[in-house]
């Protein structure tokens, strides 16, 4: 499995991914700062997946279903058959279980 894009793409994730951690830090909202970034670069692939990302984390679930839903899925991977899983490789897991689609992931 990969993600969805051309070749020589890791480059330039990198290269965006880079470019965001070293903007300069403003005082504004963090959810205004990401609607910001949404209207100006939405529709670049991996900027618009982060603008994504940071609006789902960044905002409040309307309902406790979502958290349940997780602890749900976290019971069923951490069975007692999967006893060496290691918490990180556990937080992982969940993390792409809920985030995949989010980050536009394709089976290939």
């Amino acid at each position: 499995a990969r993600m969805a894009d051309d070749s020589g793409s890791q480059a330039n994730e990198e290269h965006y991914l880079k470019e965001y951690l070293d903007t300069k830090l403003e005082e504004v909202s963090c959810l205004k700062y990401w609607e910001k970034q949404d209207r100006e670069f939405g529709s670049h692939k991996v900027k618009g997946a982060l603008c994504r990302l940071a609006r789902k984390f960044l905002t409040a679930p309307p309902t406790s279903t979502d958290v349940e839903r997780l602890f749900s899925a976290a019971g069923l991977i951490a069975s007692d058959h999967r006893g060496r899983l290691a918490p990180e490789t556990l937080e992982k897991l969940l993390f792409l279980r809920e985030n995949i689609l989010v980050c536009n992931f394709e089976f290939v």
